[in-house]
This record gives structure tokens, C-alpha cells and sequence, in this order.
């Protein structure tokens, strides 16, 4: 949850438990579904938690009652097993996939349908947002990894919404394809008053070029052979004219509603597989993908991918039962397990953890402000010690020299 109190587990059979985080004792019990749960997404600063099932249906929990309470619900919001869901607060939109081939669009606050997405030909694998773009990544169980454009908040949309910019294939050799089961997009904000090849501007050494005047796109995926790649679409967002976007205004979490699609969902799903849907057709026949590097990850397929930017590390889960720590180039930090840890550390300085420089300029400019407004004010009580100026105190953190977050309790 938003404290990092709780854990949400999810079973086969439906039902949602919350636990503890550091006793690991049972808390509560959430509304269950009817049949497994295959997607589960905790909406941080609504204290609502979203799961999708093979029941065709979607939920939205409040999870800040003492005892289960579902906001909204829509049923049969697919003909098939839902298979993967994706959420963007920045864009209020949820994206569901299932076997039926389609990607459906909905409103985060009322779960009402926006678009459906059509083009795969086999099962959605994998679906993702890339805020604060208008974009979503998917896959199908054939390799095929598609972009769509999709519908702005506010302001103008993208002038081919709902359609496929560009597409490629996770190809594993020149004769095979493998399945992408996650994605992990990263999006990096251009910076024009950095200097070219500045640590703000590439962070990636060898591998991702200085950003472009749009900023960078780079997609981490993982897929059924255990492989990870990183996919720079930096060409994309010139080549198709897309820019970040505003991010949907206020909104209220706790809006209830429940829908029945089902009168749109069998339509959907017999378009999708009909002949006359053509596969994937794209709008952007440049080529504008490339990939930047790959390397073996675990022994079975990847089940997550998550890439940090404070610390910079890539984090993979695997079906392999591992779960791994690397850099943003691939090289292995540390396996994560209970005995037998390997030494590794975070090259941060750790007395600014959490805090960019632009921040910490803010707050120093705060306290100063602060200080004089205290001592214009007459003190009505005798001071034994002198006033602490904390504007120097703070401007001091920013002169120190590097230091490093460890693990393991070694310096390096």
C-alpha cells in the first residue's frame, strides 16, 4: 500500500488476503472473484486496489475499510480469460487483454468502455502505459509487440488514436519468436540545458545514446525463453510526433458504479478474429525501433520486470523461482535470497536518497524565507541558545562528497 504496511495475495481461487508486511499476520479478506485472478494493480494515493479475472470481470476495492468493500465492478468485459491488465493514473485509463484478441479501454473512475484496440491474432500477453505519453505497449502469445496512440486526458488527441504506430517481433532467432510476458516502459524527460553526455542526460553507458530533443523511450521486456531486451523507441516519438500530455484533472476514487458489458464484448471479439481484421496494421511503415541490448535473465520465463531510477537498477522475478537485481546495461548485482547473498551496492550518495538537487534548492529557499519572517517577529520568550540556521544546514548537503548505499554492511 502507499505506507508499506500491507501485502495483497491474490490465489486460484479467487480470493484477495491482505497481510501484514512485517508480521505477515492476516489482516482481512477483500471481495473474492468467482474464478482466478490474473491481474492485480494497487492505485497508489486512492487507496484502491484493481483486480481482473478469468471470471470476464474487473473489480475496484477500497481498501481503506476495516472490512471488503468493492467501489465499482464491470462484468463480461471479455468473451475470453482476461490475461493481463494495465493501469496509467496519468491518463485515468484502465487497459484490460484476454484470449479473445482484444485490448479494451476504459475510464478508471466508472469502468465505462472508451475503445477497443484490434490487430493481435493470438492471446494479449502483456499491455503498459508509457506516462506521461499517450501511449500503450502490448503483446500476443505469437511475439508480436505493438505501440498505440490512445486518447489524451485533455486537449487534442493524437491524430491516428486508437490505432498501431508501430509493431516488431521479440524474435529468439531468425526462425523463432518468443512470447513477451512483461513490459517495464522508461520514459526520460529531455533536458536542454544539459551538456551532451552529462550523467543527467545518458544513463545508460554503451548502450542508450544522448537524449533526443522529445526525450527518451526505452521498453524493458521479458519473455517465455528467460531473456530480457531493452527496445529504444526514441525514433518513434519524433517520426509520429508524439508529446508527453497533461495529466487528468481531479477525479473521485471512490465514484461507485457496476456495469454489464456484455452487449459490446461478443461483437468485439468476433471482429477480432474475423478475416477481415487485418493483422497489426501500422501507421509509421519507418523504421523506428531498434534493439539496444538483451541478455539471458533467468532459466525459465520472466514473470516481472521493474526498472528504478533512484536507485538505476532493473529488478526480474522468473518462473525459475529467482528473483534478480541488475544494472540498467544488464551486468548481475545480487540474487535475492535468504542465505548466501552476493556483496553488492547502489552507487547513490546516500544523504540525498529520495532528493534531486531541484528539490532540495526549493526547500532551502522555503527555509530562508522562513527564517527572516522569524526574526522580524518579537520573541516572547528569553532564547539560551542562538537561532539554528537551517538554510546552511541544509545548502551543506549538497557540498558533500559522494557516499554509497550498501548492502551486505561493507564499504566499498
Amino acid at each position: 500500500d502507499d505506507r508499506g504496511r500491507k501485502v495483497f495475495i491474490a490465489n486460484h481461487d479467487g480470493e484477495i488476503k491482505v497481510y501484514n508486511s512485517t508480521t505477515g499476520c492476516e489482516i482481512k479478506k477483500l471481495t473474492k472473484h468467482e474464478q482466478e485472478i490474473s491481474g492485480m494493480i494497487y492505485c497508489r494515493g486512492d487507496k484502491n486496489l484493481m483486480t481482473v479475472s478469468w471470471d470476464h470481470s474487473i473489480m475496484v476495492h477500497d481498501e481503506s475499510e476495516k472490512t471488503a468493500k468493492v467501489l465499482r465492478v464491470a462484468t463480461h468485459i471479455h468473451a475470453g480469460d482476461i490475461t493481463c491488465v494495465a493501469f496509467s493514473r496519468h491518463l485515468g485509463l484502465i487497459a484490460t487483454g484476454a484470449t479473445d484478441c482484444v485490448i479494451s479501454l476504459r475510464e478508471y473512475t466508472r469502468l465505462r468502455s472508451i475503445s477497443f484496440l484490434l490487430g493481435h491474432k493470438a492471446d494479449i500477453t502483456a499491455l503498459a502505459f508509457v506516462d506521461p505519453l499517450p501511449l500503450l505497449v502490448s503483446a500476443d502469445s505469437n511475439g508480436n509487440v505493438a505501440v498505440w496512440a490512445v486518447p489524451q486526458p485533455t486537449g487534442q488527441n493524437h491524430k491516428f488514436v486508437n490505432e498501431a504506430l508501430t509493431r516488431f517481433i521479440n524474435m529468439q532467432s531468425l526462425e523463432s519468436s518468443a512470447s513477451v510476458n512483461c513490459f517495464e516502459p522508461l520514459y526520460i524527460e529531455a533536458e536542454q540545458d544539459a551538456a551532451p553526455g552529462s550523467p543527467r542526460n545518458t544513463f545508460m553507458t554503451g548502450i542508450a545514446a544522448t537524449a533526443a530533443a522529445r526525450g527518451q523511450f526505452l521498453l524493458y521486456s521479458g519473455d517465455e525463453d528467460g531473456d530480457a531486451r531493452v527496445w529504444d523507441l526514441t525514433r518513434l516519438l519524433e517520426v509520429a510526433d508524439v508529446m508527453p500530455c497533461a495529466p487528468k484533472p481531479d477525479w473521485d476514487p471512490r465514484k461507485g458504479d457496476q456495469l454489464d458489458c456484455s452487449h459490446t464484448t461478443e461483437t468485439m471479439a468476433r471482429r477480432a478474429r474475423s478475416v477481415e481484421q487485418p493483422e497489426l496494421p501500422i501507421r509509421i511503415n519507418e523504421p523506428v525501433v531498434r534493439q539496444a541490448n538483451s541478455w539471458r535473465a533467468h532459466g525459465d520465463s520472466i514473470r516481472s520486470i521493474k526498472v528504478y531510477r533512484s536507485p538505476d537498477c532493473v529488478l526480474t522475478a522468473g518462473y525459475d523461482q529467482m528473483v534478480k537485481i541488475w544494472t540498467l546495461d544488464g551486468q548481475l548485482m545480487t540474487v535475492l535470497r535468504a542465505y548466501g547473498a552476493i556483496p553488492w551496492n547502489f552507487p547513490v550518495r546516500a544523504d540525498m536518497l529520495g532528493i534531486d538537487d531541484d528539490t532540495l534548492d526549493g526547500i532551502i529557499e522555503r527555509v530562508k524565507e522562513a527564517e527572516k519572517q522569524a526574526l522580524k517577529r518579537p520573541s516572547k520568550h528569553r532564547m539560551s541558545q542562538p537561532v539554528m540556521q537551517l538554510a546552511v544546514e541544509v545548502q551543506g548537503f549538497k557540498s558533500k562528497t559522494p557516499s554509497y548505499l550498501e548492502a551486505g554492511g561493507r564499504r566499498p
